[in-house]
Order: C-alpha cells, then sequence, then structure tokens
C-alpha cells in the first residue's frame, strides 16, 4: 500500500495509511501472542517442537481467522460510504489485517522453530515445570474459575464509574474547544488572531447546486 499511495491513481490517501499502521502492528501482535502462548503449552506433551508448532497451529488458528475475517467484514463496510477517504480507507485497512493475519499463522510459526530454544528467554520454564500454577496469573486465573458469578459483579462494579461518565461526555466539534488554555497550541492560536481574521485562518468554500441559480443570478447581475 505505501508503494501505490498515489490518490489519483489508487485512490488510497496517506491518511488511510497512517490508520493502517496500528492495525497492521496491534492485531499482527495479537495473534501473534495468541500462537506463542498455545505453542508454550504445546511444548510440554509434543514430542518436537515442529510438533508443538503443527499443534499450536492447528488450535489457535480457526480462532485467528475468525477474529481476523469478522473484523475484516467491518472494515470492508466502510466501502459503502459515499464520502471518498472513507470510502478508500476500507480497502487499506482491510489490507492490513490480512498481511497481520497472514503472518499471524505463518511467518511467527517459522521465526519460533528457527529461535528455538531462545524463543522465551530468559524465562524458558514451561508449564510442566514446578511453581508454574503460583504466582499472581495463577491465583487470577483460579478465583475466576472458582467465583465467575462474584467475578462478573466486580467487573460490573469496576466498569459502573466509567460507564456513567462515558454516557455524559459532551461532544464538540470545535478543534480548538479542547485546547487547554495555557498549552504552546493556545496561545499560538492567539498570536495568529492577533495578525489573521477568522474567514483568513478559517476559509472554507461552499458550493451550492439547485434548480435555476444560475439564471436567476445572471438575471440579478443584469
Amino acid at each position: 500500500l505505501f508503494f501505490f499511495n498515489d490518490p489519483a491513481t489508487t485512490g488510497i490517501y496517506t491518511l488511510s495509511l497512517h490508520d493502517a499502521l496500528p492495525i497492521l502492528f496491534g492485531s499482527g501482535t495479537d495473534f501473534g501472542l495468541f500462537w506463542l502462548a498455545s505453542f508454550r503449552e504445546e511444548l510440554v506433551g509434543a514430542g518436537s517442537r515442529r510438533e508443538a508448532a503443527e499443534r499450536a497451529t492447528r488450535r489457535t488458528g480457526p480462532a485467528i481467522l475468525s477474529s481476523a475475517g469478522t473484523t475484516i467484514a467491518g472494515l470492508l463496510m466502510l466501502m459503502s460510504a459515499d464520502l471518498l477517504p472513507s470510502h478508500n480507507s476500507g480497502r487499506a485497512l482491510a489490507v492490513a489485517l490480512s498481511v497481520s493475519l497472514v503472518g499471524a499463522l505463518t511467518l511467527i510459526p517459522a521465526l519460533s522453530l528457527l529461535m528455538g530454544s531462545a524463543l522465551y528467554w530468559p524465562r524458558p520454564r514451561l508449564a510442566s515445570a514446578p511453581g508454574y500454577d503460583k504466582g499472581f496469573w495463577a491465583w487470577l486465573g483460579r478465583a475466576v474459575a472458582n467465583r465467575p458469578a462474584w467475578s462478573v459483579a466486580v467487573c460490573l462494579l469496576v466498569l459502573a464509574f466509567p460507564l456513567y461518565h462515558g454516557c455524559s461526555v459532551h461532544y464538540t466539534y470545535d478543534a480548538f474547544g479542547i485546547i487547554p488554555p495555557h498549552s504552546s497550541a493556545a496561545r499560538g492560536e492567539a498570536l495568529a488572531r492577533r495578525h489573521f481574521s477568522v474567514e483568513q485562518l478559517f476559509s472554507w468554500t461552499c458550493l451550492v447546486t439547485a434548480p435555476r441559480v444560475g439564471g436567476d443570478v445572471a438575471a440579478e447581475a443584469k
């Protein structure tokens, strides 16, 4: 996409490519961590690292594919937008996520096999090692599994406060209204307003089309 980002030929704008970067690295990291966690578990009972990689891909592949597929389908819905940047962003983001999907199921397993035992350095301990069932994450897993109702209640209680404030968010379309009053951006805006009018700072063009508008204007001009 970065090699073919000319809006005149592909219709994909640089802003769309910038949006694709978080999708590419964020989703790719999630998919990769999911596979690596499964691979580490499979190393315990597998006869070789190659067999463990095959089992990990067989276990996590459908989940990674379904997760990426639903997101790609949602991003492709942007192509139904009339606004051209949004329309073309759907294509760019869907392609970026597809690259993450392919990399998670091919590149990461291959690199994991090439790295060997250095993959999980400096903590190569596996699930069967003594002490693996201790620590914070082991405690959290047991707590949630033993008391699922209490876990849901605690989560809802913790999320109640941000949910309340989220429902009362005041939306604004003033780009300068959210600038802190003592920030450098606010000082720059005040300096610009002293030397330029509002029309010069925030100029815009409005095109109006309506039946007989051109004839009425020409008649008034005469």
